[in-house]
């Protein structure tokens, strides 16, 4: 599933900004020149030219800096924490945040500056998995957006985003669909309707909706917003991407696999040449499209896919379960070519990446294979032993996701209301009275 982005500039703003930047060299001022780089780092963000955007922005910054323009210098190291976020580099974008803060002290904490600065610190203390730092900063924004700006201001839909971002990432999916919803009306009232921070709020909005495995509602929301990313920036943009591979998940799961490779090979396409091959999307979604090519037969360019993402992801080494979801899914295309030994490799590596300390989801898919193989070999006590394993490493999931939810709910919550929020929270089959009795007793 994408990382959301909120797209507030239009490509026509880049042209206009570029040249701005352009002319301030001939005119040897630096203030302007400060100025403008600014803004064409601000642009150039907005069109995912990140490398440009962090190039630009930070001279803005130390050229600001030396003229001691601080107002310059706290927008720039506002809009760099932002820049990081999206190139998934966390510890830079917070320590830019950091920068702002302290910039933040000598221009008298304008709401126009705290307001994203407090926004693009709840994305770097997400990402660092901070979730409740990151939740309270979200909130902050969003409390001194309305206390300052007019209704119908763009930022308070921004700012309504953020928190929805930071409350879903601590798994409050509903209020977080909510929040987006709420986001995209106030992005319709003071925008327009096909603005593409209203179909910002649309790709979040079907992604939780794919998460709840509601695709009607999933496909209603993704695709109008496809429509007005590609409308927006081109057909080549990371946003566009992001509908992309919402539409590609909705197709696959309605059993429309076509569909679904080729929404997913254009998305892995735009990821891996605007954000980079070893970028965290672009490897994602190449394993998305590997396992899609897998399921629809071809098999050769399945493996080549999944290898492919697998090298980069031992070359970081810093995202173990991604790297064994890889290794246990080119077990899987193997064993649908016959090639038993190669696939128990696979599989054997895959729990060997995670260790026995994994949680139980992560080993789940290995360890299906490894049962289905010892089926095909006809070794029936390995294969019972594994589904075993496979059970409890199940059970163990189900408790935890329902201790996980009773955790979020006042200790006087009605028993009837919970009772349906498990249900839409699709816990397992195989939960029992024993797994409540047990989660309950868990948070004590």
């Amino acid at each position: 599933m994408p990382h959301n982005r909120n797209c507030t500039v239009c490509v026509p703003a880049n042209g206009i900004t570029t040249l701005v930047g352009r002319s301030s060299v001939d005119l040897d001022y630096p203030p302007l020149r400060a100025e403008a780089l600014l803004e064409l780092g601000r642009s150039e963000e907005a069109t995912a030219d990140y490398e440009l955007a962090r190039t630009d922005l930070t001279a803005a910054y130390h050229l600001a800096l030396g003229l001691k323009h601080d107002a310059v210098a706290t927008d720039a190291a506002v809009a760099l924490s932002l820049v990081h976020h999206r190139m998934d580099q966390s510890s830079e974008a917070f320590a830019w945040s950091e920068h702002a803060r302290s910039l933040l002290q000598r221009t008298g904490e304008r709401p126009d500056q705290r307001v994203p600065y407090l926004l693009y610190r709840s994305y770097a203390l997400t990402r660092l998995g901070l979730h409740v730092d990151a939740t309270a900063s979200a909130e902050e924004a969003l409390a001194l957006a309305e206390a300052s700006f007019p209704p119908g201001d763009p930022r308070i839909g921004r700012m309504l985003a953020g928190v929805a971002h930071a409350q879903w990432s601590h798994g409050n999916t509903d209020t977080a669909l909510a929040l987006f919803h709420r986001s995209q009306e106030a992005w319709r009232a003071g925008l327009s309707p096909g603005h593409p921070a209203v179909a910002s709020s649309g790709i979040n909005i079907s992604t939780i909706h794919l998460h709840r495995h509601e695709f009607a509602a999933a496909l209603a929301a993704v695709g109008p917003a496809l429509t007005i990313m590609e409308r927006s920036f081109g057909p080549d943009h990371p946003s566009v991407a992001d509908a992309l591979t919402n539409l590609g998940a909705v197709a696959d799961a309605q059993g429309r696999l076509r569909e679904a490779v080729a929404a997913t090979e254009r998305a892995m396409t735009i990821y891996t040449r605007r954000l980079g091959p070893d970028s965290d999307m672009a490897v994602r979604t190449l394993i998305d499209l590997g396992e899609q090519e897998g399921r629809l037969g071809r098999h050769e360019a399945a493996l080549v896919d999944l290898r492919r993402a697998r090298s980069m992801l031992r070359q970081t080494g810093d995202q173990p379960a991604l790297l064994a979801l890889a290794e246990a899914q080119i077990g899987d295309v193997l064993l649908e070519q016959r090639r038993r030994d190669e696939a128990a490799l696979a599989y054997q590596g895959a729990l060997a990446t995670l260790g026995p300390a994994a949680p139980a989801e992560d080993r789940a898919r290995a360890l299906r294979g490894l049962a289905r193989l010892a089926r095909e070999r006809g070794e029936a006590a390995s294969a019972e032993a594994l589904a075993r394993s496979l059970a409890l490493a199940r059970r163990r999931a189900a408790a935890q996701a329902l201790r996980e939810t009773l955790r979020q709910q006042p200790a006087d919550a009605p028993l009837l209301p919970l009772w349906n929020l498990l249900a839409e929270k699709n816990l397992p089959e195989t939960l029992t009275i024993g797994d409540l009795v047990a989660a309950v007793r868990g948070l004590g």
